[in-house]
């Protein structure tokens, strides 16, 4: 089946408000139907693909560096201890 100007756009309508999953879904089938896909309709899939992988980056989380330190505002200040409760 020949990818189409509708269905591209019907993707782009449901991936505002998809989970990550369905946007990778969304992604591969927008791939592989441009490939075959006439001229004006591989153009409006490979733009739908830019957006896809931005709204797939922006569901996935960075990973936190091991080297990362936490920056304070006023770094000669230290966080207190924790306040125990008598016993």
């Amino acid at each position: 089946m020949t990818m189409t100007n509708e269905a591209l756009t019907m993707i782009e309508l449901d991936a505002a408000s998809a989970p990550a999953p369905m946007l990778s879904h969304y992604i591969e089938v927008v791939h592989n139907g441009v490939l075959d896909a006439p001229e004006d309709v591989a153009e409006h899939g490979r733009h739908l693909l830019l957006k896809l992988g931005h709204l797939l980056r922006q569901q996935q989380a960075e990973p936190v560096g091991s080297t990362a330190t936490q920056e304070y505002l006023a770094p000669w200040l230290t966080p207190a201890e924790p306040v125990r409760a008598a016993a």
